[in-house]
């Protein structure tokens, strides 16, 4: 029980996961400079001008506190706790023509073509 993350802790959690994962880093510019800039580390005061992480909280030491307790430990927080990193051990992978096909399919895009009869959901 020690170290549970709250609703809003794992909301902020879900929100740098997504910041930082498969899909999205690949895609965000404007990330992928920030972590060229400091060996992957980018200042949570960074972070904090995305809208929907500052909506979740505006304080640095929520977000860091949170970012802690990932469980699944995509995000690391530097020790000062003030800049959030991917973990250099879960690399993001290449973006190529099969990954963006996989994109495609997880978020919802058109493709090009569309297969009949396929139902995307089971049950």
């Amino acid at each position: 029980m020690i170290n549970m993350a709250s609703e809003l802790e794992q909301k902020i959690i879900r929100q740098l996961e997504y910041y930082f994962g498969d899909i999205n880093l690949p895609r965000d510019k404007f990330l992928q400079e920030k972590i060229k800039e400091d060996e992957g580390w980018v200042t949570i005061e960074t972070l904090l001008t995305f809208k929907r992480l500052a909506s979740l909280s505006s304080d640095a030491n929520v977000i860091a506190d949170a970012a802690a307790k990932s469980e699944d430990k995509i995000v690391l927080v530097s020790e000062d706790k003030k800049k959030i990193r991917r973990n250099p051990e879960k690399p993001v992978p290449e973006y190529d023509t099969e990954r963006k096909k996989q994109v495609m399919e997880k978020t919802g895009r058109p493709r090009e073509k569309r297969k009949k009869g396929r139902e995307s959901s089971s049950g």
